[in-house]
């Protein structure tokens, strides 16, 4: 999924190193935030719900290969993550 076909509700910066991010929906329900740009290092495929919300899926590493439609956790990047995690 590209930037341009997210909807602009669930666009935002990352409140601690600025960068533009996607919340995103796990298939467990879970609100998580995702890179807007797609990856070659990533293992979600982003796509639109029937309601018009992002949804994150994590695609098994032997089916990755290749891909360059996969996005990655924002957390796997942020130099911050640790101060937002739960314990």
């Amino acid at each position: 999924m590209i930037r341009a076909q997210m909807p602009p509700a669930q666009l935002t910066t990352c409140g601690t190193c600025g960068a533009e991010v996607a919340w995103a929906t796990t298939d467990n329900a879970k609100k998580m935030l995702v890179e807007v740009s797609p990856d070659p290092t990533g293992n979600l495929v982003l796509s639109l719900t029937g309601a018009g919300l992002v949804h994150a899926r994590v695609v098994a590493a032997k089916l990755a290969f290749g891909r360059a439609d996969l996005h990655l956790s924002h957390f796997a990047r942020c130099k911050q993550a640790s101060s937002w995690r739960r314990r």
